[in-house]
């Protein structure tokens, strides 16, 4: 079966096609960039690197005769050819030549003498040069603000011990942005393609989406933590207010990821069970909670926030979670194949959808860092505190507030 074309995010891309077609479409269309990066991006769900990079080297070293049938003359070919290879190695040089031998051995023994064998050396040479000078880290470019803000230090005057209470909301939340902005430029595009972190057997391969979703986990407990543990109502009120007003910052500053982190914890069973404490909370945390509730609200799939983001173009920590559950959804709601075609013919449906969310939800965000001084002992308060788990903290929540207490008898 012919790859079969359609209109697609305001272009003409292919719809689906058997492998051998669609990687001949690669090399026919160079002006289809939509389908290059779509295809780069997703073909590990449906085959693997080598047997991708042994095709295009088939059509590499076709004769004369096999690439007048796609319509080039063959120096067309080959170099459309060593273009792909070239934009593939720029791209997905760490996940798919570094971390496989076969694939290194096999883009050296092109680069080395396949390439200058059919007259392209200095073509290889320059492809050589790119691969030497790739690595993962290297090939990141951020886009930096112009000025880093002057941290807030704590306040430890008159022997105050460092805690979130001597450490202002502003430079709390910058840190867990400086944490958190890490683990989400780590994230690798293939991360995300076909829901690895879902299962234990792929999760490796998927490790910095799950550090983040670990971490996210980690500030909820940390927040119901900090709630709960102190003794008096009073007290509890007063750390509602100051995760309210850490909450704040964050969403000021668009880390969405940890604001809603601190959104999930306050609205947690050992939380919300503490009607005393929280009809001591002030009104103006009251009231900012609200409005942040109302920004990241679920209505219309989280339309309010999805606006914003798709407004923004500064740097931020997206919401994590809602671009995973984006990408489950497109994964679970087109099939590999069409309902009634051959096996070989591939529904390239999920693939482009696969694409644009996370180029709408990590990739163009991943051009942009944050400029915050990492303080090394304010993060501490929230990377190594030890932390129950939800059933603990009910249990402590209930120790805090029993059930029909009155006010006057919660201290």
């Amino acid at each position: 079966l012919e790859t079969e074309l359609s209109r697609v995010y305001g272009v003409t891309t292919v719809k689906q096609g058997a492998l051998v077609r669609l990687v001949e479409y690669l090399v026919t269309r160079p002006n289809d960039e939509l389908f290059e990066s779509v295809f780069f991006l997703n073909y590990r769900v449906f085959t693997s690197s080598l047997k991708v990079f042994g095709m295009l080297r088939t059509l590499f070293h076709a004769t004369a005769a096999q690439a007048g049938k796609l319509g080039l003359v063959l120096p067309q070919l080959q170099s459309r050819v060593l273009d792909l290879i070239g934009g593939w190695v720029s791209d997905f040089y760490y996940d798919d030549f570094v971390s496989t031998p076969a694939m290194a051995r096999a883009l050296d023994q092109f680069v080395a003498s396949e390439a200058p064998a059919a007259g392209l050396s200095e073509e290889a040479s320059m492809l050589r040069e790119l691969r030497d000078s790739l690595s993962y880290e290297q090939h990141a470019e951020f886009l930096w603000p112009e000025k880093m803000p002057d941290p807030v230090y704590p306040d430890l005057a008159s022997g105050n011990q460092l805690s979130v209470y001597s450490c202002k909301d502003v430079e709390i939340a910058r840190q867990l942005t400086v944490i958190e902005s890490g683990m989400f430029h780590a994230i690798r595009k293939p991360e995300l393609v076909d829901t690895p972190w879902m299962s234990e057997e792929t999760s490796l391969s998927a490790r910095n989406v799950i550090e983040l979703i670990s971490f996210f986990n980690r500030l909820y407990l940390w927040v119901t933590l900090e709630v709960i543990k102190p003794f008096t109502k009073a007290e509890r009120a007063r750390a509602y207010d100051k995760m309210v007003g850490i909450m704040g910052e964050l969403y000021k500053m668009r880390n969405y990821n940890a604001t809603m982190a601190i959104v999930g914890a306050l609205n947690s069973a050992p939380i919300l069970r503490l009607a005393h404490t929280r009809k001591l909370v002030s009104s103006k945390a009251r009231k900012l909670l609200r409005k942040v509730e109302a920004a990241m609200s679920t209505e219309r799939n989280y339309g309010k926030y999805r606006a914003v983001l798709n407004a923004t173009h500064q740097a931020v920590v997206p919401y994590l979670w809602l671009t995973l559950h984006d990408l489950v959804l497109a994964k679970d709601g087109n099939a590999q194949h069409l309902r009634g075609a051959s096996k070989s013919v591939l529904s390239m449906a999920r693939h482009l959808m696969t694409s644009k969310i996370i180029d709408d939800g990590v990739l163009r965000f991943q051009q942009y860092e944050f400029n915050y001084e990492p303080i090394p002992a304010i993060q501490a308060l929230f990377t190594t505190t030890k932390l129950l788990d939800e059933d603990a903290m009910y249990e402590v929540s209930l120790k805090r507030e029993p059930r029909g207490a009155d006010a006057k008898d919660v201290p």
